[in-house]
């Protein structure tokens, strides 16, 4: 998916250079870099500096959210497209004639939306939310494959690192598509809702917000997860619960690094930037079980 949004350092100040937030946590033996990645991303984003591809050569290891094996994007695609698919229960016979027609004109603004509203057409709820919360930024450019995390795997594995992920694809489909179909409907339905110029200003925010983050200024996606964190932003609140995508996996990676730390070495950790601020970051996550956290 995502995956998709003070700084968690708060007061700390924004680099001279312009290049990427990262963080470090440290002990005795063991380091590990913090660094926030866009899954979709325009490719002419310049991101990879000097300090970055330092950390990366330092380390053994490189964690990500989903550790994709080599050409693994199709079999994940199509793994979250049969967990989605509801042939018996087409979603148009769930909707209203205007949320229908609102529907269309979303999918019209789409290359290949046509084909995107047939495919729809036979899955839950929540596939459509999910495709129209990621499908604006493809239309505008934005890549999986330019994806910072996923040029950080391709580098990785060229470097013989081991490349390892703090969940599975299973577990990230099945957060997405684990609420019950009233919800799901629910959700979709308030996204639908929402005027074409409010949805195209969360989409213009976002992009603004990720080209900012590349440039080391964090404050405009710290925006953009303090509106979702407090159901200000109505396309993002619609769409995912921050609950859910936000708080619950930082607890949990958290858990994970605070036993990387147990052991030595050195390992880079790239999880999607909206994890690495606000009140519910990473870092603050860490810092509640006793980590030093430091802006690197």
């Amino acid at each position: 998916m995502l995956l998709a949004l003070g700084l968690a350092a708060a007061g700390v100040s924004a680099p001279a250079r312009a290049e990427p937030p990262m963080w470090v946590v440290r002990d005795a033996d063991s380091t590990i870099y913090l660094f926030g990645t866009a899954h979709l991303l325009d490719p002419s984003i310049e991101w990879r500096t000097e300090r970055v591809q330092k950390a990366l050569d330092d380390a053994t290891q490189l964690w990500v959210e989903i550790a994709i094996p080599p050409g693994g994007e199709l079999q994940m695609a199509m793994a979250m497209l049969q967990r989605a698919l509801s042939p018996d229960k087409p979603l148009s016979s769930q909707l209203t004639e205007a949320e229908q027609k609102q529907l269309r004109k979303l999918l019209a603004r789409l290359p290949d939306g046509a084909a995107l509203g047939m495919v729809i057409e036979s899955t839950k709820p929540w596939f459509a939310t999910v495709l129209l919360g990621t499908a604006p930024l493809m239309a505008a450019g934005y890549d999986a494959q330019a994806g910072a995390d996923m040029v950080l795997m391709r580098v990785a594995r060229e470097q013989g690192d081991e490349v390892l992920g703090l969940e599975t694809a299973e577990q990230q489909i099945e957060w997405l598509a684990s609420a019950p179909e009233e919800e799901q409907l629910a959700a979709l339905k308030r996204l639908l809702a929402i005027p074409e110029d409010e949805f195209d200003a969360s989409i213009r925010e976002m992009d603004e917000a990720v080209r900012a983050w590349m440039k080391g200024d964090p404050k405009p996606l710290e925006k953009v997860g303090e509106a979702w964190r407090t159901g200000q932003d109505s396309a993002l609140s619609a769409a995912t619960s921050y609950e859910q995508m936000i708080v619950r996996r930082n607890e949990n990676w958290a858990e994970q690094i605070e036993k990387l730390m147990a052991g030595s070495g050195v390992a880079f950790v790239a999880v999607g930037a909206g994890h690495l601020v606000g009140p519910d970051s990473l870092q603050e996550k860490l810092k509640a079980r006793g980590l030093r956290v430091t802006r690197h």
